[in-house]
Protein backbone atom coordinates (compact mmCIF):
# COMPACT_ATOMS: atom_id res chain seq x y z
CA UNK A 1 0.00 0.00 0.00
CA UNK A 2 1.26 3.02 -0.93
CA UNK A 3 -0.07 6.49 1.17
CA UNK A 4 -1.48 9.62 -0.35
CA UNK A 5 -1.38 11.65 2.26
CA UNK A 6 -0.29 14.84 3.89
CA UNK A 7 0.64 12.85 7.27
CA UNK A 8 1.70 9.57 5.84
CA UNK A 9 2.45 7.92 9.32
CA UNK A 10 -1.14 8.51 10.30
CA UNK A 11 -2.68 6.95 7.54
CA UNK A 12 -4.44 3.43 7.99
CA UNK A 13 -3.25 0.44 6.41
CA UNK A 14 -0.49 -1.78 6.38
CA UNK A 15 2.65 -0.26 4.47
CA UNK A 16 5.63 -2.74 3.40
CA UNK A 17 9.02 -1.67 5.09
CA UNK A 18 11.46 -4.97 4.27
CA UNK A 19 10.06 -8.34 2.87
CA UNK A 20 7.56 -9.77 5.27
CA UNK A 21 7.69 -6.91 7.27
CA UNK A 22 4.69 -3.97 7.55
CA UNK A 23 4.29 -0.87 9.59
CA UNK A 24 1.01 -0.16 10.55
CA UNK A 25 -0.20 2.97 12.09
CA UNK A 26 -2.58 2.99 14.37
CA UNK A 27 -4.72 5.85 16.11
CA UNK A 28 -4.34 7.25 19.65
CA UNK A 29 -6.98 9.25 21.36
CA UNK A 30 -6.90 12.70 22.43
CA UNK A 31 -2.87 12.82 21.76
CA UNK A 32 -0.95 15.26 19.15
CA UNK A 33 0.91 12.99 17.83
CA UNK A 34 -2.14 11.05 16.00
CA UNK A 35 -0.50 7.75 15.78
CA UNK A 36 1.76 5.02 16.65
CA UNK A 37 3.10 2.85 14.42
CA UNK A 38 3.57 -1.04 14.96
CA UNK A 39 5.36 -3.49 12.77
CA UNK A 40 4.07 -6.57 11.74
CA UNK A 41 6.25 -9.61 10.77
CA UNK A 42 5.47 -12.33 8.96
CA UNK A 43 6.76 -15.71 10.15
CA UNK A 44 6.32 -19.50 9.94
CA UNK A 45 4.44 -19.83 12.83
CA UNK A 46 1.79 -16.87 12.74
CA UNK A 47 2.51 -13.11 12.84
CA UNK A 48 5.13 -11.06 15.12
CA UNK A 49 4.04 -7.48 16.22
CA UNK A 50 6.57 -5.42 17.42
CA UNK A 51 4.16 -3.45 19.72
CA UNK A 52 0.34 -2.79 19.50
CA UNK A 53 -1.08 0.18 19.61
CA UNK A 54 -3.55 2.05 22.57
CA UNK A 55 -6.31 -0.55 23.36
CA UNK A 56 -8.90 1.29 21.61
CA UNK A 57 -12.06 -0.09 19.87
CA UNK A 58 -10.88 2.29 16.26
CA UNK A 59 -7.19 1.37 17.10
CA UNK A 60 -7.97 -2.74 16.61
CA UNK A 61 -10.74 -2.25 14.43
CA UNK A 62 -7.71 -0.76 12.12
CA UNK A 63 -5.21 -3.58 13.20
CA UNK A 64 -7.56 -5.90 12.20
CA UNK A 65 -8.52 -4.44 8.62
CA UNK A 66 -4.89 -3.85 7.82
CA UNK A 67 -3.69 -7.49 8.70
CA UNK A 68 -7.21 -8.29 6.52
CA UNK A 69 -5.62 -6.47 3.64
CA UNK A 70 -2.63 -9.28 4.24
CA UNK A 71 -4.95 -11.95 4.25
CA UNK A 72 -4.68 -12.44 8.36
CA UNK A 73 -7.04 -11.98 10.95
CA UNK A 74 -6.00 -10.74 14.60
CA UNK A 75 -5.80 -15.15 15.40
CA UNK A 76 -2.86 -14.76 13.32
CA UNK A 77 -0.73 -12.82 16.12
CA UNK A 78 1.07 -15.28 18.07
CA UNK A 79 3.22 -13.32 19.38
CA UNK A 80 4.08 -9.36 20.76
CA UNK A 81 7.21 -7.87 21.67
CA UNK A 82 7.01 -4.77 23.86
CA UNK A 83 9.57 -2.21 23.24
CA UNK A 84 8.02 -0.66 26.45
CA UNK A 85 5.50 0.64 28.87
CA UNK A 86 3.21 3.05 27.61
CA UNK A 87 -0.08 2.94 27.19
CA UNK A 88 0.22 2.83 23.23
CA UNK A 89 2.64 0.44 23.05
CA UNK A 90 1.15 -2.42 25.11
CA UNK A 91 -2.24 -2.37 26.39
CA UNK A 92 -3.68 -3.86 22.88
CA UNK A 93 -1.48 -6.37 23.25
CA UNK A 94 -3.37 -7.41 26.41
CA UNK A 95 -6.74 -7.04 24.97
CA UNK A 96 -5.61 -9.37 21.80
CA UNK A 97 -3.99 -11.71 24.06
CA UNK A 98 -7.39 -12.05 25.97
CA UNK A 99 -9.04 -12.61 22.48
CA UNK A 100 -6.95 -15.10 21.01
CA UNK A 101 -4.44 -16.26 23.64
CA UNK A 102 -0.85 -14.39 21.98
CA UNK A 103 2.14 -14.35 23.65
CA UNK A 104 3.48 -11.05 25.27
CA UNK A 105 7.66 -10.45 25.77
CA UNK A 106 8.42 -7.26 27.12
CA UNK A 107 12.16 -6.30 28.12
CA UNK A 108 13.43 -7.16 31.61
CA UNK A 109 14.43 -2.99 31.49
CA UNK A 110 10.78 -3.00 32.62
CA UNK A 111 10.22 -5.40 35.19
CA UNK A 112 10.58 -2.38 37.87
CA UNK A 113 7.91 -0.26 35.64
CA UNK A 114 5.27 -3.23 35.98
CA UNK A 115 6.20 -3.81 39.86
CA UNK A 116 5.26 0.11 40.60
CA UNK A 117 2.30 -0.15 38.00
CA UNK A 118 0.88 -3.41 39.97
CA UNK A 119 1.75 -2.34 43.94
CA UNK A 120 -1.75 -2.40 45.17
CA UNK A 121 -0.55 0.38 47.90
CA UNK A 122 0.41 2.90 44.97
CA UNK A 123 -2.23 5.62 43.92
CA UNK A 124 -2.87 5.33 40.47
CA UNK A 125 -0.96 8.40 39.60
CA UNK A 126 2.07 8.12 42.08
CA UNK A 127 4.01 7.06 38.56
CA UNK A 128 3.60 10.56 37.19
CA UNK A 129 4.80 11.87 40.54
CA UNK A 130 7.67 9.71 40.82
CA UNK A 131 8.90 11.32 37.12
CA UNK A 132 8.38 14.58 38.44
CA UNK A 133 10.29 13.55 40.96
CA UNK A 134 12.98 12.17 38.59
CA UNK A 135 12.99 15.13 36.54
CA UNK A 136 13.97 17.89 38.82
CA UNK A 137 10.47 18.68 39.58
CA UNK A 138 10.29 17.78 43.18
CA UNK A 139 8.08 20.96 43.98
CA UNK A 140 5.41 20.16 42.18
CA UNK A 141 5.68 16.56 42.84
CA UNK A 142 5.08 17.77 46.57
CA UNK A 143 2.20 19.78 45.56
CA UNK A 144 0.45 17.13 43.61
CA UNK A 145 1.10 14.15 46.14
CA UNK A 146 0.36 16.85 48.70
CA UNK A 147 -3.11 16.93 46.53
CA UNK A 148 -3.65 13.44 47.23
CA UNK A 149 -3.37 12.90 51.06
CA UNK A 150 -2.85 9.83 52.21
CA UNK A 151 -3.98 8.49 49.64
CA UNK A 152 -0.76 8.16 48.21
CA UNK A 153 2.35 6.38 49.13
CA UNK A 154 5.73 7.57 47.74
CA UNK A 155 7.67 4.73 47.41
CA UNK A 156 10.56 6.89 45.76
CA UNK A 157 11.22 9.15 49.16
CA UNK A 158 10.98 6.31 51.77
CA UNK A 159 7.76 5.78 51.85
CA UNK A 160 6.47 9.76 53.01
CA UNK A 161 2.75 9.76 52.23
Amino acid sequence: MTSTSKLPWVDPGAFEVAPGVFRVPLPLPNDGLRAVNIYVIVTDVGLVCIDAGWAIPDSKALLGEALASLGFTLADITRFLVTHVHRDHYTQAVDVRRDVGSRIGLGRGEKAILDRLQDPSRHPHMAQVDQLRESGAAVIADQVQGFFGDHAADTTQGGRA
